[in-house]
């Protein structure tokens, strides 16, 4: 009896956290597509008219760092040295996790800027080109999302895990080098916004993974038992535990990242409210152009508030048995 009801509430917290995710997906792509013409093109192009300025030359130097071998050369030097020289299987751990949440967060981006194909900026600037073209390879038509930014958010969000006094720091340091993306023109916001979502999804989840197979990733976790999977042991160098795996991790961690899947859908349901006053404001100077259907947006919106309140009643109520 215990054991069936402990599968149910697993059952349970797995569909509440489907369905936030769902919610949340929904109200980000509403968001994105008003973005893409309430916002992106006049951004765009007020920046274009800024080249000159010292915040765009400031943006230009910051904007390289944001490349994937910025974090990804440090974080796997560091995992060598840490697990083969210094013998620290905590640190070691840290290192596999950043250079894990950037690679794969990477990899994501990666792929959907060639099924999205949606044209730069400097094209709208040059030939007036301002839509997506799905499956389209080329430099000049990989802008969504933005990989720099994903790169960036990914290591400043495992940062923030893995150091949680330094989290204010290193998220910041993630948003400046987001926004630089857009101030040189090389994006557009929504391909910000969309690579930054993608980032606070992914890296919660690898997170979960690591905790799965027992590798640490605080001082806590670290003097506690050995990890109970081989690949974790042989990972970082430590012994290996001689016990089955249970669920209790997976299970301790489930609140953390039901929680930031509900704050990704309180952010995008949030986002609604100001994109349809958008549109009513500017109905006189857009007549031909109706960026979002109005009951796609109210629907979204009342989807998005039923399972952000489905999520947390089932929350309250969904304890480890």
């Amino acid at each position: 009896m215990q054991a069936a009801a402990q599968a149910l509430s697993r059952t349970l917290e797995k569909w509440v956290l489907a369905g936030a995710a769902l919610s949340a997906l929904l109200a980000t792509v509403v968001q994105l597509h008003a973005l893409e013409e309430l916002v992106d093109r006049p951004v765009a192009l007020f920046f274009a008219s800024q080249r000159d300025a010292t915040l765009v030359h400031i943006a230009r130097f910051l904007t390289d760092f944001g490349k994937a071998y910025w974090f990804i050369v440090p974080a796997a030097a560091l995992f060598i040295l840490f697990r083969f020289m210094w013998k620290n299987p905590l640190y070691a751990s840290r290192s596999l996790f950043v250079l894990t949440s950037v690679a794969s967060t990477g990899i994501i981006v990666d792929i959907l800027k060639v099924v999205f194909g949606r044209a730069r900026p400097e094209l709208l600037f040059n030939q007036d080109i301002f839509q997506f073209f799905f499956f389209r390879f080329g430099h000049e038509y990989n802008s969504f999302p933005s990989g720099h930014t994903a790169c960036a958010m990914a290591a400043g969000i495992a940062l923030a895990l893995i150091f949680p006094r330094y989290r204010s720091l290193a998220l910041a340091g993630a948003a400046i080098l987001a926004c630089t993306r857009f101030i040189t023109t090389a994006h557009y916001i929504s391909d910000v916004m969309a690579s930054s979502m993608i980032a606070v999804v992914v890296v919660p989840i690898i997170q979960i993974v690591f905790a799965r197979f027992g590798f640490p990733l605080s001082e806590r976790e670290a003097s506690m038992d050995p990890p109970r999977h081989r690949l974790a042991a042989k990972m970082i160098g430590t012994p290996l535990k001689a016990r089955s795996i249970d669920g209790a991790v997976m299970r301790a961690s489930a609140p953390t990242i039901v929680g930031v899947v509900i704050a990704a859908t309180i952010m995008a349901v949030c986002g609604l409210a100001p994109n349809l006053a958008l549109i009513e404001w500017q109905e006189g100077s857009l007549p031909d152009y109706q960026p979002v259907l109005e009951w796609w947006l109210w629907l979204s919106l009342y989807v998005c508030l039923g399972f952000g309140a489905l999520t947390w009643a089932c929350q309250r109520k969904l304890r480890p048995i």
